[in-house]
């Protein structure tokens, strides 16, 4: 397995990213490391990353430690604190390239919200919410509930062309 760099190239946007590790190694500080990173050197915004966990109390220790590590970037950044950080110091970089980065970071910290930052069934469940309207019940089969099939409303798969009224899918 190869060895993670939080100050090594990042890798090529829209890269999938997966940090493995045992429990108290750093992965959450990696993480948000990396987010800020990506916030401060590319043009990438939060609403546009997905970090998933798997559980509840890790989805909010990252959500915060994200925000946290950016407030202390944006803080060291603007001169309001120490530089004592490896990533901090990485960031600095010319007088041009940390304005831009503090725009950047700025920016990210007063659309945080925008962060998709959630458990696994956290990230399905917004997914399916989204795609509620889109959707239509196929009347209840005998099998009952749990056999219900949802086809897209505007539909334009050879299924749907080839009859109006798709049959049900029995198990």
């Amino acid at each position: 397995m190869e060895r993670f760099d939080l100050l090594g190239p990042l890798p090529a946007h829209g890269a999938t990213i997966v940090l493995e590790a045992s429990a108290g190694t750093g992965k959450t500080f990696a993480l948000a490391g990396l987010v800020t990173r990506y916030l401060a050197e590319t043009d990438v915004t939060l609403d546009e990353m997905l970090l998933i966990t798997f559980n509840r109390a890790a989805s909010r220790e990252l959500r915060e430690r994200v925000r946290d590590q950016i407030v202390a970037a944006v803080a060291a950044l603007d001169g309001r604190m120490p530089t004592d950080t490896d990533l901090v110091r990485h960031l600095l970089g010319s007088e041009a390239e940390r304005a831009v980065r503090l725009a950047r970071l700025r920016d990210a910290l007063a659309n945080f919200d925008a962060a998709t930052i959630a458990t696994t069934h956290e990230f399905c469940g917004s997914v399916l919410r989204s795609l509620v309207w889109r959707v239509t019940a196929i009347p209840a089969s005998p099998c009952g509930r749990a056999s219900t099939i949802w086809w897209p409303r505007s539909s334009t798969t050879a299924t749907s062309r080839a009859s109006p009224t798709p049959t049900p899918i029995r198990r």
